[in-house]
């Protein structure tokens, strides 16, 4: 059988919307407050977590065809 991993972007205060500060909201931006380096760590992680699965769903909703 296989096994369900779930990857989510959560935070201490709660605030996960707008991560780039286009949408105006007051704790917005905060991904641009990440380093590069802390980025390539993030990438290689996310990489390597997709490219052990056998199916990959992404967003937050999910639409069948």
């Amino acid at each position: 059988m296989g096994k369900i991993v779930v990857s989510e972007n959560v935070s201490l205060d709660g605030v996960v919307q707008d991560p780039i500060g286009e949408e105006g909201f007051k704790q917005g931006g905060w991904f641009l407050q990440v380093t590069d380096k802390d980025r390539a760590e993030w990438a290689k992680v996310a990489l390597a977590e997709a490219l052990h699965t056998e199916a990959l769903l992404l967003g937050r909703r999910g639409f069948l065809s």
